[in-house]
């Protein structure tokens, strides 16, 4: 190779080395500044086979990967620097107010239409259509207004060319929940104005994003005053057949607004809890104050579906019952045949013990009445957020199951015995070191397997060890079996 060759290879080296912005497919700069851009790479391959092959692969065009975005404001023509791959920076462009991603595939042209007074810009991309929404200048959403294969619609454009503006769905039409957030009345009543039909638009749109209305706090008071009462009335016509069919969010709303919970609502809340459709726990704390009875009666079918639940189920453990549902029975005194039952699946149950004074591992007493009628209570009325927050535990279920027995009838004597055992003095018998005891590391616990046993039995042999209970000196003792 020639000097004057090898130079020219040096600067194209160098030039391919050189950081340079996307390539641009269309700008505007007013009335503000938007540019479309794609990023636009082969696909990595490995070409194989003799030199000749390989060269021939080389040479043929590879299949091209990246993306089209657009960039509106401040940040309209700054080259987004990455070192990334170009696929990797399609998924990491998004910035929100400013850059979003239109297509996930590179694009060879682009054409934009910028709405007189900035709040809407629509891009054509050739094969699709994409509307933009801003706010003061800011990028609020992007909605895909059309795409190909299908026909592209003749109304989308005048005869000249010039993009018809009235078939571009409006802001009200095409926002969600969140794009609410932050609006003020002067915000609203801006965009009604702008909006033909606008508050029958707006009506459409939150019938549609009932789903999300305890997401928006003021924002969602604020937008239903704008409306007519007749559609305000629809729109929480649609809340209440969204509470029917299980949606939390719709539950939520009417929680935290009693004004709105008449009747329809009380019979929404009913069908979605005999349905299994909604939280349990909600949905029963919901229902309690409105129709009590209703709610004991609910909560008895839950028990009794809890006791279906834990049929059989010795070889995977015991299913939780819904504490709320117990604390709905004990503190209406109500009467369920399915109580007792669920006790006798799992009279054992650690969870029946609650002194908080001592150690997890100490075995205590069962719950107190004191303490029984404190966790009702605290089931009945939780901390705000407890029943759907991570950080906070969801109630005990062992103290309101104890609690809701109680209202049936005394404790059976059996099983406050049984537990008796748990707390008789332990010993073990073993003739050498401790370590090597294999009694201290068996599977089954000695309180919890004495707990267990009839109460006429009093020897019982596991695995590679026996225990023995004494209920005259209060005593459990276990011991290799191998020593016998």
């Amino acid at each position: 190779m020639n000097r004057a060759g090898a130079a020219a290879l040096v600067l194209a080296l160098v030039a391919c080395g050189r950081e340079r912005p996307d390539p641009r497919l269309a700008e505007v700069t007013a009335p503000l500044h938007v540019t479309v851009r794609v990023i636009d790479a082969p696909v990595a391959r490995a070409c194989v086979g003799t030199t000749l092959e390989q060269v021939s692969c080389l040479m043929s065009r590879a299949e091209r990967q990246g993306c089209v975005y657009v960039e509106v404001g401040e940040a309209a023509d700054v080259p987004v620097r990455s070192k990334a791959p170009e696929p990797l920076r399609c998924m990491i462009l998004e910035l929100p107010g400013e850059r979003a991603v239109l297509v996930n595939q590179p694009g060879r042209k682009a054409t934009l239409f910028v709405e007189p007074g900035g709040e809407r810009v629509v891009v054509d991309l050739g094969d699709s259509l994409h509307a933009l929404y801003l706010r003061q200048g800011r990028l609020r959403l992007t909605r895909q207004v059309w795409e190909g294969p299908a026909t592209r619609p003749g109304t989308l454009f005048h005869p000249d060319g010039a993009l018809n503006w009235s078939h571009i769905p409006p802001f009200l039409s095409v926002m969600s929940s969140l794009d609410l957030i932050g609006l003020s009345d002067g915000d609203l009543e801006a965009l009604l104005a702008q909006t033909p039909g606008g508050k029958a638009t707006l009506k459409q749109a939150l019938v549609a994003m009932t789903d999300e209305a305890n997401t928006l706090g003021v924002s969602w008071s604020l937008v239903l005053s704008k409306l007519e009462p007749a559609d305000r009335a629809e729109v929480r016509d649609a809340l209440v057949r969204e509470v029917s069919s299980g949606n939390d969010g719709a539950l939520k709303w009417f929680l935290q607004r009693p004004e709105e919970q008449k009747p329809d609502f009380v019979e929404a809340l009913d069908h979605a809890l005999a349905s299994s459709s909604i939280d349990a726990s909600v949905g029963l704390l919901a229902l309690l104050p409105l129709a009590p009875s209703r709610a004991e009666q609910l909560a008895c079918e839950l028990i009794e579906r809890s006791w279906h639940e834990n049929t059989g189920t010795e070889s995977y453990g015991f299913v939780p019952p819904e504490p709320v549902a117990l604390a709905v029975i004990a503190s209406r005194r109500s009467k369920c045949p399915w109580v007792l039952p669920l006790l006798e699946r799992n009279p054992c149950d650690w969870e029946l013990q609650c002194d908080p004074d001592v150690d997890d591992e100490k075995e205590t007493p069962l719950c107190t009445p004191a303490q029984r009628a404190a966790a009702v209570e605290r089931t009945l009325h939780p901390k705000p957020g407890s029943l759907d927050e991570d950080e906070d535990e969801p109630p005990s279920w062992g103290p309101v199951l104890l609690a809701a027995v109680e209202v049936q009838g005394p404790l059976p004597a059996a099983i406050a015995a049984a537990h008796d055992r748990r707390l008789y003095a332990l010993s073990y018998r073993f003739k050498g070191p401790e370590e090597d005891d294999p009694c201290r590391t068996a599977p089954e616990e000695p309180a919890d397997w004495a707990c267990r046993l009839p109460l006429a039995v009093t020897t019982s042999s596991w695995e590679s060890c026996r225990l023995v209970v004494d209920d005259a000196k209060k005593t459990l003792t276990v011991t290799p079996l191998e020593q016998y």
